[in-house]
C-alpha cells in the first residue's frame, strides 16, 4: 500500500482570502462547508511561488491544477470520468491563470491542497482501502473534496465509512466506536456535507461526556447552534433516565400460571422463551432500590442507552438469585427495554433529525 498522505487536521478548515474565482471549475453541492469558504487571493500565487506537488505531479498529464500554491499535474480525462466538472477542463485555455508547458492551469479555490491529495491517493488504492479502512483524518478530507469536486463513487465510499463507524441504529449500539475521539469533527462534518446518518451517534458520543468532549479545542469546532442543541438533548436524556429508572415500580407481584413470549434481547440478558414461571416464596415484585443501588444513578444520567441495559441485569441477577420470579423480571425487561428503545427515537426529535 503506498504511503497514506498527510492531510491536515480536520478540526480546521482553510479559509483561503477573498478574491475573484478564476476556475472553470464551477462551485458544487450548496453546503454550509462551500458557502463559508472564499477564493484564494491570486495576487499571492504569482509562478515563481508556485511549487509542483512532489507525487502527484505526472510529466505525461494534459492538465496542471493550481491549489493555493501547489500545482498537481494529472491526465483531465481520468477527473473526468468521475465528475462531470472536469468534462473539457484540459481545453480550457480562456481559464487560464498561468501557462505552463503549454497546458491550461484552472484554479480550485474550494479545495485544500491535502484534500485533493487525498482524492488522488484513492483514485490509485481504490481496491487496498477497500480491504484497509483508512484513518478518519483521510475519509474526512476524502468527503469534504468529493463532495465539492462532485465526484460522486468517492462521496459514496467515504459516507459508508462513516456510517460503518458511526451507526444510527439501537441494534448496533453496542458496536465499539473507532473515532470517539473524532465526535466533534465528525458532527461538524456531517453538517458541511450532508451526512445526516452518522449525527445522531457522534452527538450521543458527546452528550456521554463531561463538557460534551474530553478535548477542551473541539469546543470551537461546534457552532453556537450545535452546543444548543447539544445542551437540549443532554437535559432530554437525564429526564428520560430518571423517568425510566427513579420511577418506584409498585406492580404486585401476580404468578400468572402461563408463559410469557419475550422478544429477543441485546447481550445475554434473556432468552427468546421463558419456560413458565414458578412462583417464587414472597417474591417481593420489582423495587425501585434493588434496581438503581448496584447501578448508581448519576453513572447514567446523561447516558441511559447502556444505563437501561444494566437495569434490566440487575433484575436478571435477582431473578437468578430467586429473589424475582420470572413473571416479575419478564415484565420489567420488557418496560426497560420499551423505555430504552423509546428515549432512543425521541432524541431524532430534540436533535432535529425529523424535520
Amino acid at each position: 500500500m503506498s504511503k497514506s498522505p498527510l492531510v491536515h487536521d480536520p478540526r480546521r478548515r482553510v479559509l483561503p482570502a477573498k478574491s475573484e474565482l478564476i476556475s472553470p471549475v464551477p462551485p458544487a453541492a450548496s453546503t454550509s462547508f462551500l458557502q463559508c469558504l472564499s477564493p484564494i487571493d491570486h495576487r499571492q500565487s504569482r509562478p515563481r511561488d508556485l511549487q509542483k506537488h512532489p507525487r502527484f505531479w505526472d510529466a505525461t498529464g494534459d492538465l496542471i491544477l493550481q491549489i493555493q500554491n501547489t500545482l498537481f499535474r494529472v491526465h483531465g480525462s481520468r477527473l473526468a470520468r468521475h465528475s462531470r466538472l472536469f468534462v473539457g477542463a484540459s481545453s480550457a485555455s480562456g481559464q487560464k491563470q498561468v501557462d505552463m508547458d503549454g497546458s491550461s492551469l484552472p484554479v480550485l479555490a474550494l479545495v485544500a491542497p491535502s484534500d485533493f491529495e487525498v482524492l488522488l491517493d484513492a483514485m490509485e488504492n481504490a481496491v487496498t482501502y477497500h480491504k484497509e479502512t483508512p484513518s478518519f483524518q483521510y475519509i474526512a478530507a476524502l468527503l469534504r473534496v468529493s463532495t465539492i469536486l462532485q465526484f460522486t463513487e468517492f462521496r459514496q465510499f467515504a459516507i459508508h465509512i462513516l456510517e460503518q463507524a458511526w451507526p444510527s441504529s439501537l441494534a448496533a449500539f453496542s458496536v465499539n466506536i473507532p473515532w470517539p475521539e473524532h465526535a466533534a469533527a465528525t458532527l461538524s462534518l456531517a453538517k458541511d456535507c450532508s451526512v445526516p446518518g452518522v449525527v445522531k451517534r457522534a452527538s450521543y458520543t458527546l452528550l456521554m461526556t463531561l463538557g460534551f468532549s474530553c478535548n477542551p479545542a473541539d469546543l470551537e469546532i461546534l457552532s453556537k447552534e450545535d452546543i444548543m442543541v447539544l445542551c437540549r438533548a443532554r437535559e432530554y436524556l437525564s429526564r428520560a433516565w430518571l423517568l425510566a429508572a427513579v420511577v418506584p415500580d409498585n406492580s404486585p407481584c401476580q404468578h400468572p400460571g402461563s408463559p410469557l413470549n419475550s422478544p429477543p434481547t441485546p447481550g445475554h440478558l434473556h432468552s427468546h422463551q421463558f419456560s413458565p414461571p414458578s412462583p417464587t416464596p414472597q417474591c417481593p415484585g420489582v423495587q425501585r432500590l434493588q434496581l438503581l443501588n448496584p447501578v448508581g444513578l448519576a453513572d447514567f444520567a446523561h447516558n441511559p442507552i447502556p444505563g437501561l441495559v444494566l437495569v434490566a441485569a440487575v433484575a436478571l441477577r435477582l431473578k437468578e438469585q430467586g429473589v424475582l420470579c420470572s413473571w416479575c423480571y419478564d415484565r420489567k425487561w420488557q418496560e426497560v427495554m420499551g423505555k430504552r428503545e423509546e428515549i432512543w427515537v425521541g432524541l431524532d426529535q430534540v436533535l432535529g433529525l425529523i424535520p
